[in-house]
């Protein structure tokens, strides 16, 4: 087979899918579509000339099946299935070999949330066991869940909100245990607040000099609230480690006390909890995080830097990791195991101002304009005080990465479809509906092939006898 090189000079912006792609309007001779060696119609060396037809059904050229779907600047995208019709080859089909890349694809293919709505209506109908049909729609939902996993395996953390349990560990607040939330809500993010003192020092004043845990932390909310299912941090920290996640869980760490330099209740301890209970396999920290980006460009050193240079984790990165987010006193943390989210700051003129060391942001009822800018920035952005149904549903349409509530047992805070727990950011998925898995788009370096394009040593001539 001879092919000839295709050149795009005219590249366009796949709305941010991370490519500059060929247009439509690359179909000029030599310039975008080199020659063919040898063309058994002309019998000569050939200069490919598209040209316009109209084919009824098909658009009328120079390229024909270009993605219709995805239009820049009034210009279509040329894919894997694109062709034109050359004038010198009797109006032979002029076709890729090899569209030049594998990452981009481009025209109707369909989103992941209509995947998992496809894969939700599957199982429900597969729960109502009609026994004519299960074996088929099994077989469905299979082909199904290998075309989504791929896809899902590459959402990134940061496009995902989810429900988050305030106060994950208050009896006052919650009938269940963060293991509970885990199994019967979906909840992927919870809420623990640690002390160094006892929750009975203002009660108990006899017990004064008795009331620091050695080598660990008191959970409980406050002096007047005590309520808590967790004797300790290790403890209740030892229940998250053995959740058996599959998608990645965040806790938030709420400091109510500075940690210590050193001794029972510093950035140490606090570190070493949190590898002895969840394990150091199974923590994604912010040194992941940088590691990942030094390997693209030595010089970063912060998680800001970072995130600019590789973006988020992924879902597949973080398949069965947990993610630890200290909050509230986060300046007395020093640790490596803990991301932070300091409290999300605005200048005068509500610019949002941002910290080198974070990637999380933490907000008591964020505004519409001071979420979009903490995500601008290519931040996580966490909301509190989410409590009631239309509130929560405020928090939504906010687009906050974790809404965080009381009411986590209500069935109006589940933003999960089946076993997916997560909703995906409308902005996602518009992007992705533009960028969706269609067919495979052309870039520079493409190779063309032609049915009538031969090479010169295959060609013979022979001189007639008279």
């Amino acid at each position: 087979m001879v092919t000839t090189t295709f050149t795009s000079t005219h590249d366009i912006d796949l709305h941010g899918c991370g490519e500059s792609v060929a247009a439509a309007s690359d179909n000029n001779p030599v310039e975008n579509v080199k020659p063919f060696a040898f063309c058994s119609h002309i019998c000569s060396a050939c200069t490919p000339v598209p040209f316009s037809i109209s084919l009824g059904f098909l658009n009328s050229g120079p390229w024909f099946s270009t993605a219709k779907s995805i239009a820049d600047a009034g210009e279509e995208v040329l894919t894997e299935k694109s062709f034109f019709l050359c004038m010198t080859g009797a109006m032979t089909k002029v076709e890729f070999e090899n569209p030049g890349q594998d990452s981009i694809r481009v025209g109707e293919g369909k989103t992941i949330q209509d995947l998992l709505n496809e894969r939700k209506e599957l199982m429900e109908q597969i729960a109502q066991g009609q026994p004519y049909s299960t074996g088929a729609l099994q077989e469905q939902l299979n082909d199904l869940n290998k075309e989504l996993q791929p896809r899902i395996d590459n959402i990134p953390y940061n496009v995902l909100q989810q429900t988050s349990s305030h106060n994950s560990y208050d009896t006052d607040d919650h009938s269940i245990g963060i293991k509970d939330q885990f199994g019967q809500h979906r909840t992927h993010s919870f809420e623990l607040d640690i002390h160094k003192g006892d929750p009975d020092r203002f009660a108990i004043f006899e017990r004064w000099t008795d009331t620091k845990k050695e080598n660990d932390f008191y959970v409980y909310h406050n002096s007047w609230d005590q309520g808590t299912r967790y004797d300790s941090f290790s403890v209740a920290m030892g229940e998250v480690g053995n959740l058996g996640n599959t998608y990645p869980v965040t806790v938030f760490v709420d400091l109510k006390d500075d940690l210590n330099s050193n001794g029972d209740h510093s950035s140490a301890t606090f570190d070493q909890i949190l590898e002895e209970k969840v394990g150091s396999e199974n923590l994604y920290t912010p040194q992941d995080l940088i590691k990942k980006a030094q390997a693209v460009d030595s010089s970063v050193c912060t998680l800001s830097e970072a995130v600019a240079t590789v973006g988020w984790p992924t879902l597949g990165e973080l398949n069965g990791k947990v993610m630890v987010v200290a909050t509230d006193s986060v300046g007395s943390y020093t640790g490596s195991n803990a991301f932070i989210a300091p409290g999300a700051d605005f200048d005068d003129d509500g610019n949002f101002i941002p910290n080198q060391h974070a990637i999380f942001y933490n907000k008591k009822n964020p505004s519409l304009a001071q979420v979009q800018d903490i995500q601008a920035n290519g931040f996580v952005a966490r909301g509190y005080y989410f409590n009631g149904e239309e509130t929560f549903e405020d928090g939504v349409e906010l687009g906050l990465n974790h809404i965080t509530t009381n009411d986590i047992e209500d069935s109006w805070t589940d933003l999960s479809t089946l076993d997916f727990p997560f909703k995906i950011l409308d902005s996602y998925l518009e992007q992705e509906a533009e960028c969706a898995d269609g067919d495979l788009a052309v870039v520079t370096g493409a190779t063309l092939t032609c049915p009538k394009a031969v090479h010169p040593a295959d060609v013979k001539f022979f001189r007639m006898k008279k």
